[in-house]
């Protein structure tokens, strides 16, 4: 309906999302549970792909098809809107502008018995269980990330490099509870408060996406080639993230409208972190090449 979403800039997204959160630290600590090598390439892999085929096959299919049932437009051919002029979702999927995202659960409800009488209704229990399976796992998986990155990096490093094993535990389940109080409480405040802070979710996630696909050159290099140097990965990884940051929603809260005509028809093309990731691996490739000779290189 905005016009962002382009057939360019959906297929980069969800390809990139998924190789993305491929190397994103919760879920790489996941794959230090492989046995060989060879498991751990063929499970990067195996992620990816089934991941990207959930995004085309899964996700947009309910989102576009959710368009066709539940239309935005009234019976007069305008769009459905709030006092404020929000953009709101059909009224059978929900009367706020957060609630664009409950069309897969209304999909499932309205359609899954219309379509296979009892069957459905047991199909759309299994597949709503499943979605917060997978919420709770990713919940989990994101907490003990951060609880290790904190402790490991932070606070065994820099505030008591002398504590016990004990004493680390106990830090990393503090900042396991600390986490998902704050969580909560943002979850709170955003129901209540007009300002709406979980409204940034969908960017920062994104972002965050963008920057774990930096890693992207210098872990498939390690993985499978073995070629590239320090000063290729450094150097790519530079560039990558200095593209993300230009391309953000926050440069021009710092620049102002510098380069404001190149920046928009770079976000309106391809997703951000795909621009960023050609930046990278050009980068990774031509500084590994010059440096290759360098025994200090490796």
């Amino acid at each position: 309906t905005t016009g962002r979403w382009t057939p360019e800039m959906l297929f980069t997204a969800s390809a990139f999302a998924s190789v993305g959160s491929m190397v994103q630290p919760a879920q790489w600590m996941r794959f230090y549970a492989a046995r060989s090598t060879a498991v751990l390439r063929r499970s990067a892999l195996i992620f990816a792909v089934v991941l990207t085929l959930c995004f085309f096959f899964g996700v947009m299919l309910v989102g576009l098809g959710g368009q066709v049932l539940y239309p935005l437009l009234d019976t007069n051919g305008s769009y459905y809107t709030n006092e404020a002029g929000a953009l709101l979702p059909n009224p059978a999927v929900g009367t706020t502008p957060g609630s664009f995202d409950q069309i897969l659960v209304v999909v499932l409800k309205n359609h899954l018995p219309a379509l296979f009488g009892p069957l459905g209704a047991v199909l759309a229990a299994i597949i709503l269980i499943a979605i917060m399976a997978a919420a709770m796992s990713t919940a989990d998986s994101n907490l003990h990330a951060l609880s290790a990155l904190l402790t490991h990096d932070v606070y065994d490093q820099f505030l008591r490099p002398q504590a016990s094993q004990k004493e680390r535990t106990w830090v990393g389940r503090a900042i396991i509870a600390a986490a998902t109080l704050l969580a909560l409480f943002i979850v709170v405040v955003s129901r209540r408060s007009e300002s709406n802070p979980l409204g940034m979710i969908v960017v920062l996630g994104l972002l965050a996406i963008a920057f774990s696909t930096q890693l992207l050159p210098m872990t498939v290099d390690m993985l499978y080639f073995k070629w590239g140097t320090r000063q290729g990965a450094v150097s790519g990884l530079i560039v990558g993230l200095g593209i993300i940051l230009v391309l953000s929603p926050f440069f021009p809260m710092l620049a102002g409208n510098s380069f404001a005509d190149l920046i928009g028809y770079m976000k309106k093309t391809i997703d951000i972190g795909s621009w960023a990731l050609i930046g990278n691996g050009l980068v990774f490739v031509v500084v590994s090449r010059l440096t290759r000779g360098n025994p200090e290189a490796g």
